[in-house]
């Protein structure tokens, strides 16, 4: 079972959304390349996330808890507006020993 939290200044609206790793990413890599690539950038969402804190929220928003199967996903945390900049903790809450890697 997995719940991801996300915190921020209350002037900041904000989501999160999990979203798994299926094939190949838009520049070819397989599933085992992204994981040397500790993740993989998303731009665009193709299909539902996995888990989806729902409406943007000012400060604080919060995921249901759900089983997630293992494999490899991508956590977004993201801001209502478009480029706006901001401090936030993410904290994800899980039933299993979860690796989490920054993409950079």
């Amino acid at each position: 079972m997995i719940q991801i939290k996300c915190f921020a200044v209350k002037t900041l609206a904000v989501n999160v959304v999990l979203v798994q790793h299926h094939g190949r990413s838009e520049s070819g890599a397989s599933t085992s390349e992204q994981q040397q690539q500790n993740g993989k950038r998303i731009h665009h969402l193709y299909e539902q996330p996995i888990i989806d804190s729902g409406d943007y929220r000012h400060g604080f928003t919060v995921t249901e808890p759900i089983y997630v199967s293992a494999g490899d996903y991508t956590l977004v945390a993201s801001t209502f507006e478009v480029g706006q900049v901001g401090n936030y903790i993410v904290k994800v809450l899980s039933s299993r020993d979860v690796d989490i890697k920054p993409i950079v």
